[in-house]
């Protein structure tokens, strides 16, 4: 009888410890979706703090404009939006703060001109405000439509981190490689931000008000999603 208990208590044992493994993994995968979903979430509310890419005087096509944000978007995981604008204003800019707010809105903490002059700055930056990247030259060499797609990506996150007040590390992998600079020695890089870049910018970020779409709630997103629906 004491085996036959011993045994039962062991069977018992195994049988609740395969239960607690497929709980657990079923918690994994449900939060795994629901961080997926997150993520998934393309157009921030316009009320909501968040980083504004503007497309100047045609500097690329609309097309890829908008797939080159919707990158960095996934890889920073802050919500993003694009906007357009005839001709450069980095002058006005340069000379009146305000403007920036009176032209993008309260909303666009940060905001990235991406421009394409051949007799303009490759980089301009006024920290904590904007910042602007100009992309002539960037295909001179006529590189593959990998490698151009690259580049535009690197191109985009080193105009978020200028305009973020950052600036250039010695991480050879990450998009900010101080070596970096012309697109052969861009194409040595990842276009990604190693945390030399990413974590100020993540400060920064945070400190002017724009969230994570980490830190959104799934019942709120959805919630958001349905109201806009109506």
């Amino acid at each position: 009888m004491h085996y036959a208990g011993t045994h039962f208590s062991r069977l018992l044992k195994s049988r609740f410890a395969c239960f607690s493994c497929l709980g657990i993994l079923l918690t994994l995968f449900c939060g795994a979706t629901r961080a997926e979903e997150e993520i998934a979430e393309k157009k921030p509310d316009s009320a909501a703090s968040h980083v504004l890419f503007v497309n100047v005087a045609g500097a690329l096509d609309a097309d890829t404009f908008e797939e080159t944000v919707e990158y960095v978007q996934k890889h920073l995981n802050y919500p993003m939006k694009t906007a357009a604008l005839d001709e450069s204003v980095t002058a006005e800019l340069a000379k009146r703060p305000a403007a920036q707010r009176e032209r993008f809105g309260e909303s666009a903490a940060l905001v990235v001109l991406v421009e394409r002059d051949p007799d303009g700055y490759a980089f301009l930056q006024a920290p904590r405000c904007w910042g602007m990247v100009n992309l002539h030259g960037l295909a001179a060499d006529q590189p593959g439509a990998e490698i151009l797609r690259d580049r535009l990506r690197k191109q985009f996150l080193k105009g978020l981190v200028y305009a973020s007040g950052g600036g250039t590390n010695p991480d050879r992998r990450c998009a900010m490689w101080h070596k970096g600079l012309t697109p052969p020695e861009m194409d040595s890089t990842s276009a990604t931000l190693s945390p030399y870049a990413r974590f100020p910018l993540e400060d920064v970020l945070t400190e002017l008000g724009v969230e994570s779409l980490f830190s959104r709630p799934v019942w709120k997103r959805r919630q958001q999603k349905k109201n806009q629906q109506q």
